[in-house]
Formats: C-alpha cells, structure tokens, sequence
C-alpha cells in the first residue's frame, strides 16, 4: 500500500474511533477471560485493543455516564478508587455517579455536570468522592461530552484521580504562603522585595506603607530614589550598587537617609539579604526607622562627653567594688590616669579610718538604692587625704536587678578652705558688730528680724538669737503709733530702694532714748530684694550735750549780761556806800541818824559782796580744778540763792570742818549747788519747811554704803542736800538726770539743771543719787573724791569756823 492510501487508512480509522467514542462504545480488545466492557458488540480491532489497554493500564478512574449522569460503564481504577472489587460491582452498586459524591458537594458537581454537557468539556474540576465505605477522598476531575454521529450528546466520558496527597501538599504550600504572607505583613520592619538583577522593587509589606505613607502600587511604580534624601551618598545608583552586591551574595547593614510622602527625612537601618522566592533570586531589604535610636545614641554620646569632661569626678564599679569606669576628673583628683583604675577596687581611695563610713554608706546604697551629698574622706596616690562631697546610685537591669554602683565625688578641699575662711570672716564681722555700740539688725521683706548684734539685743534685755524671728510689733506690743511708723518706713526703703534716714525719739520701758537710724535694701546674689538692713546709733548724750551747749552759750550771754549790770550796779554802790561815810561823818556817833547810816553802809557793804560774786561767776574762763573745801564754798552758794529762797523756809547747814579737799572747778562747784538748793526751794516754795546741808567724809572699800550706793574704792566727801517739799515718786525718781525731763510748768524750767549736775560730778569721778517719796521730801547725796595727797586738816580758818559754828541761817519772815 502506497503513503497516500495509508494515511487515508489510518484518518479512517481515527474518524471511526471518534465517531465509535462519540456513540458511546469503547471498544476493548476480545482477551479471553476478561469482559468486553467498552464494547457493546463484535470483535475488536488491533486499535481498539491498544486503546482498551490503555484504559486499563490508565490509574486514573474512567466511567461512561449518560447525560443523566447514571453510570453505564467503568474501568478497574474507576472501581478500586470507589472501594469495589470490580467495576461491574460498583456499576451496579449505584445507579447514578453523584451517589458517590459527598453530600455537601453534589449540589456543585451536579451543576459542574450540566456545564460540561452544555459546553462540551471540562477539566480541573476538584470534588471529594464516597469510597464504598463511606470514606472520602480528594479528586480531581475532567470530563467530555460524547456524541452520535449526527452530532448529538448521547453521554459523557469522566475522568478522575485520586489527589489526595496533592491537596494536601498544595493545602501545606497554601498554609506555606499564608504563612509566609502572614509573616511578611505582620513584621514590624519595612520589607522590600527587590528583583536581584535590575533592582526593581517588586513587592512591600504593610508596615512599608505605614512608614513612608504612600500605598503599596505607589512604592512599586517608584524608583528607591524617590524613598530617600537623594543626597549623596543616598541616591539611586548607589541603592542599585548595593542590591546587585548582595545578590552576588555579600549581605549588608547600613543606615540610610530615607524620605517620607511628605518629605520628611528620617534614619533607617537598611539590612539587604538575598533570597530565592518560588524559585526566582530576589533581594529583601529589612528596612527599620533608628530615628529615635540615633537621638538616643547622640544624646548617650554628648551624655558620655560632659561625664568624660565632668569637672568633678564619676566612677562606675560592680558590685564586688571593683571599677569598670572613671571619668579624667576621678582619676586625676587621685593621682592616677583613668586606663590605670579599670579593674582596681574602691577601697584603695579610702583610708583605714574611713572604712566604717565607707561600709556604712554603702549598706545605705544597698538597702536604699541611693545616698546623697555625703562627706567622705578620700586618699590620693601619694597618701594625702582631702575631703569630697560624694553621691552614689544603684544601677539595676529591667527587671530590677542590681548590676553597678555608680558615684560622683566632688573635691571640696578648696570650698572647705573657703567656708573656713568665710565663718572666720563672719565670727570677727559677728564679733565686731557684737561689740559695737551701734546698732545692726536686718529683717525679710516680712518685717521679722533676721539679725540683730548685742547692742540691739541688749536694748530689749534678750539675747541676738531671740530677736531673730520677731517683728517691730513684738518688740513694741505698747506702742502702736511706733510701729505702724517704723513699718511704714520699711515699706518705703523696699518700695523705692533708696536708703532712708531719720532720728526717733524711742521709749524703752520708763527710759527715753534718741537714735539717729539709717534704713537701706538688701539684695541677694541675683539683685532680687531679700530685705531692709538698718543701723543705727544713740545720740541721746549727744543731744545732752549738745542742748547742754546752747543753755552754755544762754548762761554765758545772760552772765556777760549780768556781768555788765553788776559793774554799773557796783559803781552805784561805791556812791551810795561813799555817800554815806560822809553824812556819818557829819552826824554824832549813838545818834539815831548815825545808826540809820550803819544800817544802810552795812547794807550797801552786802550788796557790794553779792555784787563781786556775780561778777566772779560771770567771769569766761576754762575749767580749771584745783584742791578746794567745799565747808567754804556752801556759804557762798547760799548768799547767791539767798534772793530765791521763799519766805517760809528756813536753811540749816551742818558743815564737817575737818572734811578735807575735793579737786573741782570752783564755778562747777556753785552750779553743783546752786541747782540743788534750787530745787529744794522750788519744792517748798507753797508750804513752810526745812532745807537741810551736810558734808562730812565717806570712806568705802568697794561695798555699799547704807543704802546700797554702788562706789568704787575710795575716800569721798559726801554732800547731802535734803528738804522737805512734796516729793517724787518711783518712775519720776529714775528720770530726774535725763535731758529735758522736768516736772516744772513750761517757763519755769528747762530739764537740764539736774542732768548739769550729773554730768559734772560723773566728770569729776563722784556720784550722785536721789532719795524721795511723795509727800516726804527729797535728799540728794553728792559723793565727791578727796585729794589723796591732802589729808583733813587739823586747823581750821577763823572764817571757817565762824560758817561751821553758824548752826542755822534763818530767814525772812
């Protein structure tokens, strides 16, 4: 048989297998002892043999189903795969296919069937088939649809496999990936998915998205230059550099300057590893935002480098004591380098003496976890010892767990020094104002007192330390009006911060003292206003004297006055006294004319005396003292207060003549008594009484005399002037020798003749103090010293005894 007519043989017989399928009988070849399954009549041909053992040689299940889907015909797999021992048994076991499909699933398959006889094919199709005894198993199934040789479906051939370990390798590859993509989304890093050779990002995961805020197709359409600062070194070609490095198997780590959507730059930890996803090289780049971590680490670095530059000293040990850190400071205040302390133990800075402490301190820190400001001893390289303020910490884990101690220690040699020198300074500045005799105080801007010296706390009759803390109001609780002024003063000094000055007169109990006061601000280190500062000083004696000075200068003019009138009043005298000796001459001596002379030349020869006594008082001369006898000078002093005296008071004088001399000034002396017997006279000047004078000597070894008078050592002659007026009380008795202070109605005393007094016997070295109650009289005694070197005489004057024996000198009446 020639080509052509072959090739027709064999187009032939194709057709005619087509068209015997498309009927619906598969033709198997006549073995003997096997049923024809597939054939439905008549022998077989060499092709329908071959086929026939393809079909039972075949492991997937093949059966004939008409468009019903009841099953007409199957092969052996067809019915092992089912369960059964033979086909014919599982044909005949059910007449329909979809019995053997789950029941869940035959609603699917039924409808899988129905689009296969429309559309005339189907392949792929999964579904879990019944076995015979109920058990399922996973298939895959194709099918196709048979035909009559018009054309018409006439049945429907299904094939099907056994792919149970297929699933399930496929459902481990699904898990695989679900895996794999549950991973990759849920990484707290930025993936990126790169192809190995051009560099093209492939894929990214969620947390991509987040960091840089476009979405996942955005990132893909982009090259990597646009996620970065552009800036060399972080541009595209060097990105590409990297990943074509890493595909060729040199993973890296690198921080990359990345860009956010919204141009925000910010550091990122880059970690390129290469990879082989489902069978392709791929290059992931693990990418982490170290933004936080590189402040963090700049901040840890410039912390490192203040504590390296420290000026005081920091050290690092375990627990054992035993150092893993000092800083330059540390070691340099010991005598050592900071490489030759590593792995030494704290106890070489620390002498034998200041262990306990040492052990104490640390006991603290344990317990504690912490000690601060703390004095501790420390020994340098050399063995000199210094002092430090030291703070110690307890460094732990996470978890609490102790790891480090860690100190500071501050060398204080020089502030100690400074402190010394500072408390030096304040104890001589304390003691200089403690023994001065002005007036220091300072107060907060609350009015209380923080300061006060002696002098002040003295004034109050406390001691400094219970000044401080009170207020102007505490300290004058009865004087309202003071206090309110003194306050407003304050107020002021604060309000404009110019120092203010004024002179205040200030009762202190029963006492009246003047002080000329200065106010000014104080200011802290910052200039801030932390209070007023005052001091002041008592003028009072100033004041005195200076009162005492101008009643001088009235005294002094009125004696020049007086001076002047008594030199023309003495000329007057002369005439008058010259006068009379001539018309005594004309007259006869006993006559009464002549006796009326007498009278009047005596009279005239008394004014003349009284006359060369003013004068002798108005004299201006400079305190001259010398050794006088006083039994001389009261006489004197009485014939000038003689005009003074009132009608009713008689004067008594009781006169020691052997009471020796006192170093005075003769006018001091008559102003000594003259004010005295003033006094006295004033006293009694609406009643009759008695001024009684006495002088006599007093001798003390120290003691007192019989009504307590303090005296220094001595011998004094003691002059008591005493009358009988109206008296004084108490508190009157305690101000006599102040100032101004007087009793008297205004125009008939000043208030200095008694303060006149007392300066001049304090002046002289005596003393003088007052006696009196009211309605009994009062008694001064004037205590005056004698002259060493002049004993008490044993002779007296003619004139002397004449005043001594004088026992009284009695007035007008």
């Amino acid at each position: 048989m020639d080509r052509e007519k072959r090739d027709h043989a064999v187009t032939d017989r194709s057709e005619q297998n087509r068209q015997d399928t498309e009927a619906g009988s598969f033709r198997s070849p006549g073995v003997a002892g096997r049923p024809e399954r597939f054939r439905p009549g008549g022998a077989l041909c060499g092709c329908e043999n071959r086929s026939y053992g393809i079909l039972e040689a075949s492991a997937d299940g093949i059966a004939l189903l008409d468009l019903s889907g009841r099953i007409l015909k199957m092969n052996e797999s067809a019915g092992r795969l089912l369960g059964f021992s033979s086909p014919e048994e599982a044909v005949s076991s059910s007449a329909s296919a979809f019995d053997f499909i789950v029941p869940e699933e035959r609603d699917r398959v039924i409808a899988e069937f129905a689009r296969t006889v429309q559309e005339g094919i189907v392949r792929g199709v999964r579904l879990r088939i019944r076995r015979r005894d109920g058990s399922p198993f996973e298939a895959e199934m194709s099918g196709a649809v048979q035909r009559d040789p018009t054309g018409r479906p006439n049945g429907v051939v299904l094939v099907f496999r056994d792919c149970t370990d297929r699933a399930r390798a496929e459902s481990a590859l699904v898990e695989s990936e679900e895996t794999y993509r549950s991973i990759f989304q849920s990484a707290n890093d930025a993936i990126f998915v790169h192809d190995a050779s051009t560099g093209e990002i492939l894929d990214v995961n969620e947390k991509t998205t987040e960091l840089f805020g476009w979405t996942v197709d955005e990132i893909r359409a982009r090259p990597i230059v646009d996620l970065s600062s552009g800036e060399l070194p972080y541009t595209q070609e060097e990105a590409e550099k990297k990943v074509r490095a890493t595909a060729a198997g040199a993973p890296q780590i690198f921080e990359w300057r990345s860009k956010k959507k919204d141009g925000t730059l910010f550091w990122a930890e880059v970690n390129l590893k290469h990879a082989m996803i489902r069978g392709k090289p791929r290059v992931l780049a693990l990418v982490r935002d170290v933004t936080e971590r590189k402040r963090t680490e700049e901040e840890v670095r410039k912390l490192k480098t203040l504590v390296d530059n420290a000026n005081f000293g920091v050290a690092i040990a375990d627990l054992e004591g035993f150092i893993h850190y000092v800083n330059d400071c540390w070691a340099a205040a010991h005598g050592y380098t900071a490489e030759e302390l590593i792995g030494e133990n704290l106890r070489i800075f620390h002498a034998d003496e200041d262990l306990p402490r040492v052990r104490e301190l640390n006991d603290r820190l344990r317990e504690l976890g912490e000690f601060s400001i703390e004095e501790v001893g420390h020994v340098r390289r050399d063995g000199t010892r210094f002092p430090t303020l030291m703070n110690g910490v307890l460094i732990r884990d996470p978890e609490s767990k102790p790891l480090f101690f860690g100190a500071t220690a501050i060398d204080i040699t020089d502030r100690k020094r400074a402190e010394e020198e500072r408390q030096r300074t304040e104890r001589l500045l304390k003691d200089f104002m403690d023994h001065s005799p002005t007036f220091f105080w300072a107060k907060d801007v609350r009015g209380r007192f923080t300061m006060a010296n002696r002098a002040v706390a003295d004034l109050f009759h406390r001691a400094s330390k219970e000044v401080v803390g009170l207020t102007t109001r505490d300290l004058f609780p009865t004087n309202p009006k003071l206090v309110a002024e003194m306050d407003e003063k304050d107020l002021r000094v604060m309000e404009t911060g110019e120092t203010l000055s004024l002179e205040k007169s200030v009762l202190l109990g029963e006492t009246a003292r003047r002080f000329l006061i200065w106010k000014f601000p104080l200011r802290d280190a910052e200039g801030t206003l932390a209070g007023i500062g005052a001091a002041g000083v008592d003028v009072t004696e100033q004041r005195e004297l200076e009162e005492r000075l101008r009643q001088s200068q009235k005294m002094e003019a009125i004696g020049t006055l007086a001076g002047g009138i008594a030199h023309d009043f003495n000329n007057i005298i002369y005439s008058i006294l010259g006068f009379t000796e001539l018309a005594m001459d004309h007259t006869e001596k006993g006559s009464k004319p002549h006796r009326c002379l007498e009278q009047v030349r005596e009279a005239g020869a008394r004014a003349s005396d009284l006359v060369a006594q003013i004068l002798e008082f108005s004299r201006r001369r400079e305190t001259e003292r010398t050794p006088l006898r006083l039994q001389r000078m009261i006489p004197e002093a009485l014939r000038l207060a003689e005009g003074s005296r009132p009608p009713r008071v008689e004067v008594r004088t009781a006169l020691d003549p052997n009471c020796g001399e006192v170093l005075a000034d003769p006018t001091e002396i008559h102003q000594v008594l003259l004010n005295l017997v003033a006094n006295a006279f004033h006293a009694m000047r609406e009643q009759a009484g008695t001024l009684a004078i006495r002088l006599e000597e007093f001798s003390t070894d120290g003691g007192k005399d019989p009504r307590g008078t303090s005296l220094a050592p001595g011998r004094y002659a003691r002059l008591a002037v005493e009358d009988t007026g109206h008296g004084m009380d108490s508190s009157t008795a305690r101000r006599i020798f102040e100032p101004y202070f007087t009793t008297k109605p205004v125009g008939e005393g000043t208030g200095l003749g008694l303060a006149t007094v007392h300066g001049i016997v304090r002046a002289m070295g005596g003393a003088i103090f007052v006696e009196s109650e009211p309605g009994r009289g009062t008694r001064f005694d004037v205590y005056l010293p004698l002259v060493p070197a002049a004993p008490a005489r044993d002779r007296e004057t003619t004139n002397d005894k004449k005043e001594a024996e004088r026992g009284a000198h009695t007035g007008r009446r």
